[in-house]
């Protein structure tokens, strides 16, 4: 099977908050916004929708490992599901930045079939 394989692990920007999800057998479509509600503080959110790139090849974390087994038979579907997530970070004069945020991933319909999976969420 060929898979396409990340030369560089990212951080949450390009995976998400949770970071179950990684660029391996995935299409992803991102979307989001930053505000700046005040000198030194900043908060954002992202939107991810992924579906597989071959439905008989399974699902990646981001560190590249299998986190879901493909079905051979491609009948889990290909819709992984949907990510949202919320991050404020706060820049201090010393060049200190303290940030925290959170990552809710609601399963589609090859989460849920594959592996009869619930929601996920993480800080």
């Amino acid at each position: 099977m060929q898979t396409f394989d990340v030369m560089y692990p990212s951080s949450h920007l390009k995976w998400g908050e949770t970071d179950q999800i990684g660029w391996r057998n995935i299409h992803d479509v991102r979307g989001g916004f930053e505000i700046v509600p005040a000198r030194g503080w900043t908060a954002s959110t992202n939107y991810h929708s992924c579906w597989l790139a071959n439905v008989h090849d399974g699902l990646y974390t981001a560190s590249g490992s299998v986190a879901i087994p493909g079905v051979s038979a491609g009948t889990a579907g290909r819709w992984v599901g949907q990510e949202a997530d919320v991050q404020a970070s706060r820049k201090f004069h010393s060049g200190l930045e303290l940030g925290a945020g959170v990552g809710h991933i609601f399963p589609g319909t090859f989460i849920r079939l594959a592996a009869s999976d619930h929601g996920y969420t993480y800080p």
